[in-house]
């Protein structure tokens, strides 16, 4: 059952359309009364062609107006993709028993990325405006600056259709770095597409611009938009609040937009003698703010869902590939054809010249760490033996199990200056009781390995954090005052980390510094009791697994994500519930037994196979196998029918950093654009009830039925709105697949008001009749944790027989 039970209802207010009506129609009537006042040599009769240009307004979150927006800025995208040349598989080899040595060229007819991508693809007219105008604005984004961001956002696509391994940090903070960049520009591109590439407004522009009469058309309108009547309405609808102030914002900001493209001469003094006269504008859409970035809470920033619907078809095409194989004693190459699964999405991601996206390695702690012992002296970390009795929060504990990785040229951090190298990812305790509980240099990275952690909240270790540590023997709360860097210079240096005893219970920390002030730190390592049915699964696919691991693997930190990401796990879910049902309601039981530390060794040694093994299950699959095993009802989707329901399953919402706040009040609003429903088209809202303490992580594993599709539009858009006390806190966006089509489970990045972001929410798409969502509606609620744990089991037989396969394949040519 969910962590919060979902109430869904739909919402009834007045709509922004109808808002923008009501302002349209007024200046309309203070336009005809300007023009009745106004002194014109023209004989040509301006007053329908400047109403024209006002009923062509988008109103406040427009589809079609965003729908051109973003197809101008997708293109811009498209037409600046590095070409860079696509990237084969990698060489492969097998073990020295039975050795072989692969290698790939690919075969295909595409030039480099942009054309497998984006094939065939050129500028269109409003590509080409928004491109000279934004760079008029600002020089440094030229076409190069566009490119940068197109591999950003394609990543960002890419892992929204295939399960790529990425450094989510990196992706993230780019994407957030690129939009930043662009807010500055954000209302030249806006004018270029109203110009040229938003039909009804570059209709009604250019009609003006026919007749010669721009100049007097600029001066009616300016004269309009002071006429009284006018001010007394706009001024009402801002002080209304709401959504009335959001679309008297927009109006206004349309009003400016409309002034500059019929060319009046200085559109921030007219705000100014507009506001002289009394009009309330809001300092967003004051003058100079307009059009220098000020006014962005309209705009959705670039991300994935702008290039799937384009790129779809690449993103999950097989690469044809030509496979030169050279076997131990044979002195003659093997050839084949082969076309390898979503091949030039792992190319790009993976294998070649852009993958900026890499993911780290586990974390853990380079040589000379020093540990605080448990009586009371510092040992190096790399001292440490098994045995030993370190200081934990908890007290005096025994380490049981030293883990021991290579470091991988990945950077160490030390803090303070003390006497500790963390890798970016590794969890430090945080002070603050309403805050985090852990912190890292690199949060994603951290929630990616370690799933488990999220639901106490991960924040990002940054000056002026507040740590747990001990001070002169005191527990105490320490500020991070200095962070600095320490690049790799051992290619085959080790790095370490402590798993202390008894560590599933209580979760006890370390410290690690020296000589007077130490900071608490968790060992990296999953919670196995905070979700059974996931630890379940994933320890019946390892006991299956690690044996062939063992025989087929000799590098097990390179070869175990590489063959992870072979795996095609999309038929899975059939997978399990049909080994699933005969299975459950047998006598045959299976006791969850966690693993301890014995587990993790083998020859008295870490055994660096059995814990990487775990680690990238984790870290692939984790996420997927909670959600799997809690919607364990669900039902296929129904085949395609005129009396089909758009449901979308809503899974996991995970936020960095600052939480949803105790005893808020939260909304979770969806919107669909571009399908027509039977009914109504507005927004569905979920009610979370509220919750006692601060919460990072929900769990919806739910359904929400947005009703019977009539007809879709070519790139139908769901639009998510996070409110918190009736204020929209952040959103997010998900392109609809073309014709409904059913999705695999996909995260997409939060985004918060400023445009940064801060969280990602799964979801996927379905087509159901209404019979199906009533019977997973009853199946829900019959859902029981002994289905769970039974189908834990069958979910972890079915992942192993997938990866096993590929571990032989791997090995055995």
């Amino acid at each position: 059952m969910p962590i919060f039970p979902l109430i869904n209802q739909k919402i009834t207010m007045t709509t922004y359309s109808e808002y923008q009506e009501k302002f349209a129609q007024i200046l309309k009537n203070s336009v005809l009364r300007s023009l009745q006042t106004f002194t014109c040599s023209s004989s040509v009769n301006l007053n329908p062609l400047i109403n024209a240009l006002i009923d062509s307004l988008p109103y406040y979150g427009d589809h079609d107006w965003n729908t051109a927006h973003k197809t101008a800025l997708a293109n811009l995208l498209a037409i600046n993709l590095p070409n860079n040349s696509i990237a084969p598989h990698p060489d492969e080899q097998g073990p020295f028993y039975a050795y072989y040595r692969s290698t790939y060229y690919y075969n295909g007819s595409y030039s480099g990325y942009r054309d497998a991508f984006f094939h065939g693809i050129s500028q269109s007219g409003s590509g080409e405006k928004v491109a000279a105008l934004v760079e008029q604005v600002n020089r440094s984004l030229n076409g190069a600056w566009w490119g940068n961001y197109a591999v950003a956002v394609l990543t960002d696509a890419i892992k929204q259709k295939v399960s790529v391994s990425l450094d989510t940090s990196k992706l993230s903070q780019d994407l957030t770095n690129y939009n930043n960049s662009f807010k500055s520009a954000l209302s030249a591109s806006f004018l270029a597409v109203f110009e040229t590439g938003y039909p009804p407004t570059s209709i009604a522009f250019r009609a003006i611009e026919a007749t010669g009469e721009m100049k007097q058309a600029s001066l009616v309108l300016y004269s309009a938009i002071a006429d009284g009547q006018f001010t007394a309405n706009i001024n009402q609808g801002i002080s209304t609040g709401g959504d009335s102030t959001n679309a008297a914002t927009w109006f206004l900001f349309n009003l400016w937009i409309a002034l500059k493209a019929l060319g009046y001469d200085n559109v921030d003094a007219a705000i100014t003698q507009y506001k002289n006269h009394g009009l309330k504008v809001p300092i967003e859409v004051d003058s100079r703010s307009w059009w220098t970035g000020g006014y962005i809470s309209w705009y959705s920033p670039l991300s994935g869902a702008d290039l799937i619907a384009e790129a779809s078809a690449t993103i999950t095409a097989a690469m044809p590939e030509e496979e030169l194989t050279v076997f131990s004693g044979s002195p003659y190459p093997a050839t084949t054809n082969v076309n390898t699964p979503n091949g030039y999405s792992y190319s790009f991601s993976n294998w070649g010249s852009l993958n900026r996206y890499l993911p780290h390695s586990s974390s853990c702690f380079g040589k000379g760490t020093l540990v605080l012992m448990a009586d009371g002296s510092a040992k190096p970390i790399e001292s440490i033996q098994i045995g030993d009795k370190v200081l934990s929060n908890l007290g005096p504990r025994q380490v049981v199990l030293i883990e021991k990785p290579l470091r991988a040229n990945r950077t160490l951090y030390s803090i303070n200056n003390l006497n500790l190298f963390a890798s970016s990812a590794h969890p430090f305790r945080g002070a603050d009781q309403c805050g985090p509980m852990r912190y890292a240099i690199d949060p994603w990275a951290l929630i990616d390995g370690i799933p488990t952690m999220t639901a106490k909240g991960v924040g990002k270790l940054e000056k002026n954090i507040q740590l747990l540590g001990i001070r002169n023997n005191q527990p105490t709360a320490i500020e991070v005052e200095q962070i600095n860097s320490h690049p790799t210079t051992d290619e085959n240096e080790i790095v370490y980390d402590l798993l202390l005893e008894n560590w599933e219970k209580g979760y006890a920390t370390y410290y690690v510094g020296g000589l007077e002030t130490y900071f608490a730190v968790d060992a990296e390592t999953a919670d196995p009791l905070h979700d059974l049915g996931v630890t379940m699964a994933i320890v019946t696919a390892m006991e299956m697994l690690r044996p062939a691991c063992w025989e087929h693997i000799s590098e097990p930190h390179l070869e175990i994500p590489r063959i992870l990401s072979a795996v095609n796990i999309s038929d899975l879910p059939q997978l399990i519930r049909k080994a699933f049902r005969p299975f459950f309601g047998g006598k045959k039981k299976q006791r969850l037994s966690i693993p301890k530390q014995d587990f993790y060794m083998r020859n008295s040694e870490w055994d660096a196979h059995t814990s990487l093994l775990e680690y990238y299950l984790v870290r692939e699959y984790g996420r997927w196998i909670r959600s799997e095993l809690a919607t364990g009802w669900r039902t296929d989707n129904a085949l395609p029918s005129m009396t089909n329901h758009l449901a979308i399953g809503l899974f996991d919402l995970e936020l960095i950093g600052d939480p949803i706040m105790a005893n808020s009040e939260v909304l979770i609003e969806l919107e669909v654009n571009g399908v027509q429903f039977m009914g109504s088209n507005m927004p569905h809202i979920i009610t979370l009830p509220l919750q006692t303490k601060p919460v990072w992580n929900i769990r919806f594993d739910r359904i929400v039925n947005m009703g019977r599709v009539l007809t879709t539009s070519p790139s139908p858009m769901l639009i998510g709105r996070i409110k918190l006390n009736q204020k929209t806190f952040s959103h997010f966006r998900s392109a609809i697949p073309k014709n409904l089509q059913s999705t695999t489970r996909a995260d997409h990045f939060i985004f918060n008001q400023d445009g940064n972001i801060i969280g990602r929410i799964c979801l996927d798409y379905r087509q159901l009749s209404a019979k199906d969502l009533h019977n997973q509606t009853v199946a829900a609620e019959q859902w029981t944790q002994k289905h769970i744990m039974l189908m834990a089991i069958s979910l972890g037989r079915q992942l192993g027989y997938k990866i096993l396969a590929q571990i032989e394949a791997h090995s055995v040519k």
